[in-house]
């Protein structure tokens, strides 16, 4: 992408670069920006995906998620109280063992 397009004459002729499962940081191109909605061109959008039932390879960096006071103590007790109150009603308890699908986002472009 970098070396025919970012920058070249061919970026014009740009749709869209599907980076899926790469990790693309906001500098990476020059001209080539991330794409946020439908009807955005010539530039990129990226995602990971997982196996289904298969935990992905969690950061627990308590600090990346930025809230409290950034311990893991807290984070995990927000968490549990969370799941614990949207759970509610359902046949499901919470409980740290508990499959669960985790996303992080990442800011590329501002």
């Amino acid at each position: 992408l970098k070396e025919y397009f970012d920058d070249k004459p061919l970026q014009n002729k740009l749709v869209a670069a599907y980076l899926i499962g790469t990790n693309i940081k906001h500098d990476q191109f020059k001209k080539i920006k991330p794409m946020f909605k439908a009807d955005e061109t010539g530039g990129f959008v990226n995602w990971n995906s997982y196996k289904k039932n298969k935990k992905p390879r969690i950061n627990k960096d308590p600090v990346l998620e930025g809230e409290g006071d950034k311990s893991l103590n807290y984070w995990k007790r927000v968490d549990k109280d969370y799941y614990t109150r949207e759970m509610k009603g359902s046949q499901d308890n919470f409980s740290e063992d508990m499959i669960i699908v985790c996303q992080y986002f990442k800011t590329i472009y501002i």
